[in-house]
């Protein structure tokens, strides 16, 4: 079984969910996550992307990818993940902040994830940035979002051999 997530006000496009299932079973992977697109308040879309290649990593190279460089579209919500690797990492979102939980729950996955990680450029969500939402009217959410990113960075740290590999 597999669990993935979708805020309330985004969508996936046709298949999304096939696409990355697909993904997951064909590439033997822990995670299969996709690209997507931004909506504005204005409803204009911003680079949709079709047809790419898919990229294997491992996740070492993920947390400095999510980390570091941000080079690709890279995000909690555009993702499939295994059941098995959640109960057994006793993965859940943090209760106890409000903004940043996303960022923590999906590092403590990838840390217990032992196979490669896929990731292709497709576009498979539709994410709306609306200036009105909680995400952008709330001050603490700057606040919870450092929290969130500090127990990532803790909770890494206990790890001694992703310590290592993340460092380098």
């Amino acid at each position: 079984p597999y669990i993935t997530f979708l805020d309330a006000d985004d969508e996936y496009f046709d298949n999304t969910l096939q696409i990355l299932h697909d993904i997951v079973i064909t590439k033997n992977v822990d995670l299969a996550c996709g690209s997507y697109v931004i909506v504005d308040d204005e409803k204009r879309k911003k680079q949709i992307i079709k047809n790419s290649d898919i990229k294997l990593k491992s996740k070492y190279e993920m947390f400095d990818i999510y980390i570091h460089h941000k080079i690709y579209r890279l995000n909690f919500w555009c993702a499939i993940y295994k059941k098995d690797i959640l109960k057994k990492g006793k993965i859940e979102f943090a209760c106890d902040i409000r903004y940043g939980e996303d960022t923590l729950f999906f590092l403590q996955y990838l840390r217990n994830c032992s196979n490669n990680i896929a990731f292709t450029e497709n576009s498979l969500y539709q994410y709306y940035n609306v200036k009105t939402s909680a995400m952008h009217i709330i001050t603490y959410g700057r606040i919870h979002n450092v929290y969130a990113c500090q127990r990532a960075v803790d909770y890494l740290e206990d790890d001694q051999a992703c310590h290592n590999e993340w460092k380098t």
